[in-house]
């Protein structure tokens, strides 16, 4: 092989470690910035926020349809033990039947012995709490341990009586806003219950019809 050979070989071989890529050492990789991490955080505490409001308006909705189902059951509940009352009314001319809008008076069975006296409903004068109260009458009072009186909704309630009953004027059944005096007892008794602060859908209403042989 002559000289000339050997130098092109030595080209050819230059020219191959040119052409061939250099291998450089690989970069380790690189952390969160702290730009990233200060955006990743604020991110995080926005969901949070919108997460807990959720969680608190759920929460708030929830406490605000059980007590308006306690509300309810109570109302239902008084409104049974006023239309029992009513029912179980008789005639005693000692204790008239009296009422008017916020109260009812009417002679009943009452305290633990069963005596007959007054039975009343209304709302107090000093914070509209609905009431019953039960007074035994006369000389069977003294056996009995006094006036009952019973707070039955501890909230400040509208309530609204009306009576079915005979217009001295017209002579004529109507619906009225007291009982008459002299007119005896009404037909129909019909009342409204409504607590204070509650939607105005909410007022219980009911109609009691009484039996002319009370």
């Amino acid at each position: 092989m002559g000289r000339g050979e050997r130098r092109d070989e030595r080209a050819v071989a230059a020219k191959r470690d040119i052409l061939k890529p250099c291998s450089h050492p690989q970069s380790p990789p690189k952390g969160f910035t702290l730009v990233e991490l200060l955006i990743s955080s604020l991110l995080m505490a926005m969901i949070g926020l919108v997460l807990t409001a959720a969680f608190s308006s759920g929460l708030k909705v929830y406490e605000r349809a059980k007590s308006l189902e306690t509300d309810l059951l109570t109302l239902l509940l008084i409104e049974e033990k006023i239309e029992k009352d009513i029912r179980n009314t008789f005639l005693f001319s000692l204790i008239p039947f009296q009422g008017n809008e916020k109260k009812i008076s009417f002679a009943g069975l009452v305290g633990p012995g069963r005596f007959p006296g007054k039975v009343s409903y209304f709302a107090d004068d000093k914070n509209n709490f609905f009431r019953q109260e039960l007074l035994p009458f006369g000389v069977l009072a003294a056996l009995a341990t006094g006036k009952y009186t019973t707070v039955l909704l501890a909230r400040e309630v509208t309530v609204k009586f009306r009576y079915y009953c005979l217009d001295p004027v017209t002579g004529k059944m109507i619906w009225q806003a007291a009982t008459p005096k002299g007119a005896g007892m009404p037909q129909g008794v019909m009342f409204e219950l409504l607590p204070q602060g509650h939607p105005t859908g909410l007022p219980m209403k009911r109609t009691v019809w009484i039996s002319a042989g009370n």
